[in-house]
């Protein structure tokens, strides 16, 4: 099946404001209505899905990390009180990158990238470490940018640094296992998934004298663009017109020039995605949450997520399935990113599930090795633009708001086993700042933090969440309730 699909970019502009303004509270309830398969409860082990932590326990969390090179001395002269804040028992991040040196690596870049092809030098991993991160997911687009050999030099360097990382591996089974950190209060379970990713990329396992597949661990999807019964009707007229018409189409389905159309339910005005799950995938990756809390004290399961677009702040209609189940399943948090973006923060029996926290660390503009073909696809003339120039036009074109440079640091406080408070901690990475320091994450000052606050407070409201903001940090206090 497909599992990547491009045609989110047909949907227009005016559409897509008016999709995202009113399908926050259809998203919810569709992520209930639409649910992949009906999981059965009676099959699985009976076991205490309770996190089995004593004492006081504290998780930091952070979004996409995206760094070209060492930073942790810039952020000690800029913003060191960042780096109090990922002290905790478990620090985690989405990493972004490839690290290998060209200098010595015999690969190169793949025909099929994420989005450009990411490149990080080689003293990054050790400096995220030192910087206070301890568990990486590795599963997301750009993970074979520079083919299964990057992919595999990258696991082997973030495993050299002491980074503990999940979501990649030799074969399927190993990108879907659960990894493991082992904290002073605890052992953390780490798994890591995909739903967003190249052709390339999935894992396999072997058969026979067949060899395994490196990759990374997928959750994949089959999209429908919903539209309003009139455009429906429109779209069937159009495929009828083929010469072999789609006769595999069933009611409500029309697939045109391989995009699926699903009847939109009344009262939809604008255009709308759907998205049925690959339930082999699901039920793979629950199984292994459930081995990771038999393993561990405490489960992190983690989301690279870009669905539907990273022009939207509501997370597709899947992930709350996804995010319920993975808690049900005894995850104790969920971490989605991938958007480049804020997304809003639900409670869940409990549990924490952050849809997107934004880019904690965000350096495509200082990439010095550009691949051939991002030359001939953004057409500059490399005699008379840098390396820096080129990538900032390009980031003027795709990322050209404040936006893409706003987070928060995800403080979450548990007190035997229990979430009690989180903290946000507004990050700002330098939008308006120089060239040489934009990317790299320091405290919002007051102003702006202020604004990521505002900002983050509406994102989590239609899932119920209420965060009070206390000198320019923002704070959720978990209602026992909903524990």
């Amino acid at each position: 099946m497909k599992t990547r699909d491009y045609k989110f970019t047909r949907i227009s502009f005016e559409n897509r404001r008016s999709f995202i303004k009113n399908s926050v509270a259809a998203a919810i309830a569709s992520s209930f209505a639409f649910r992949s398969f009906a999981q059965d409860k009676t099959s699985a082990p009976v076991f205490p899905i309770a996190t089995t932590l004593k004492g006081d326990f504290t998780l930091a969390t952070v979004g996409d990390m995206i760094a070209t090179h060492s930073i942790l001395n810039e952020i000690q002269r800029t913003s060191p009180q960042l780096l109090d804040l990922l002290k905790a028992d478990a620090t985690f991040g989405n990493f972004e990158d490839t690290v290998v040196d060209l200098n010595t690596f015999k690969g190169y870049p793949e025909a099929l990238s994420g989005g450009g092809w990411l490149l990080s030098s080689t003293q990054v991993p050790a400096d995220l470490k030192a910087m206070g991160i301890d568990l990486v997911s590795h599963a997301n687009n750009h993970a074979t940018d520079w083919g299964v050999a990057g992919l595999l030099e990258t696991d082997r360097r973030l495993s050299e640094a002491g980074l503990v990382h999940a979501g990649s591996g030799q074969s399927l089974t190993s990108a879907r296992a659960p990894a493991y950190y082992e904290a002073k209060t605890g052992r953390v379970a780490l798994i890591a998934m995909t739903a967003h990713f190249t052709e390339m990329e999935p894992a396999q396992d072997g058969a026979g004298n067949i060899n395994a597949r490196p990759g990374i661990n997928p959750l994949r999807y089959e999209m429908f663009v919903t539209v309003p019964a009139e455009q429906f009707q429109q779209l069937a007229a159009i495929r009828d017109m083929e010469p072999e018409k789609a006769s595999k189409d069933k009611d409500n389905i029309v697939t045109l020039y391989g995009t699926k159309y699903m009847k939109a339910a009344p009262g939809q005005t604008a255009l709308g995605q759907h998205y049925k799950l690959n339930e082999k995938d699901e039920k793979d990756i629950l199984r292994n949450i459930r081995q990771g809390k038999e393993a561990a004290d405490f489960v992190i399961a983690s989301a690279h997520v870009h669905e539907p677009g990273n022009y939207s702040s509501t997370p597709p209609d899947f992930l709350p399935v996804v995010a319920h189940d993975a808690l049900d399943a005894g995850a104790d948090v969920f971490v989605g990113h991938g958007p480049h973006r804020l997304r809003g923060i639900e409670i869940y029996k409990g549990k924490p599930i952050f849809y997107s926290l934004g880019d904690f660390i965000y350096m495509s503009h200082s990439r010095e090795a550009i691949s051939p073909q991002e030359y001939e696809d953004m057409k500059p003339d490399p005699r008379e633009m840098t390396p820096a120039e080129i990538m900032q036009k390009r980031m003027l074109k795709d990322f050209n708001d404040s936006v893409w440079y706003e987070s928060v640091i995800a403080r979450s406080h548990y007190r035997d086993g229990i979430l009690t408070e989180i903290e946000l901690h507004p990050v700002e990475l330098g939008w308006d700042g120089p060239l040489s320091q934009r990317g790299v994450p320091k405290i919002a000052p007051p102003k702006t933090a202020q604004h990521i606050l505002d900002k983050l407070q509406k994102l989590s409201q239609p899932f119920g969440t209420q965060i009070e903001v206390r000198d320019n940090v923002g704070i959720i206090k978990i209602n026992p309730a909903t524990k």
